[in-house]
């Protein structure tokens, strides 16, 4: 009997990891798509690199200070503040002080930024047309019901989904 309860845990960590394996690939693989979209529309690799985190901007409320981008990104304080920066330099982003607390500047995007982020929008949309072109409504409902499940049963109640688009 342990024998077979051993197999079976064995057959069970087995699907776990291809399950990683296949979100990891299809992560890399979308994400490759929108860097050379981007790419081709006249970003460069940084910009095409990082579109996300300017939807999360735009996104993100009147309100809204590096810490918040470094939780929401998964990102550490040092990789955040060199995209910051990047931003910054080529005019898609100000960071503006507050009244309420000197240490703090909110981030706000600029015309320039706004502009970059329909543009990626755009690519966004053209990739994912690509990327579920033989796919139907019912297919991507299953989909996107199954992906809430394994967030939920990561430990995360947020859907997935277009929360930071552009």
């Amino acid at each position: 009997m342990s024998d077979l309860k051993d197999n079976n845990e064995e057959k069970e960590r087995a699907f776990q990891e291809r399950i990683g394996y296949a979100f990891e690939y299809t992560r890399k693989l979308l994400l490759q798509r929108m860097v050379e979209k981007e790419m081709e529309s006249g970003k460069d690799r940084f910009e095409a690199n990082h579109g996300w985190i300017m939807g999360a901007i735009k996104h993100g409320g009147d309100e809204l200070y590096q810490k918040d981008l470094e939780k929401k990104m998964h990102m550490s304080r040092s990789t955040m503040t060199g995209i910051l920066q990047g931003f910054e330099k080529a005019g898609y982003i100000r960071r503006v002080s507050v009244n309420h607390d000197a240490r703090l500047k909110k981030i706000v995007l600029t015309e320039l930024g706004e502009k970059f982020c329909s543009d990626s929008v755009k690519n966004i949309h053209e990739v994912e047309k690509m990327a579920t072109a033989n796919i139907s409504e019912e297919e991507k409902e299953a989909f996107f019901k199954t992906l809430r499940k394994i967030c939920i049963n990561l430990g995360d109640e947020r859907n997935p989904g277009e929360e930071n688009l552009c």
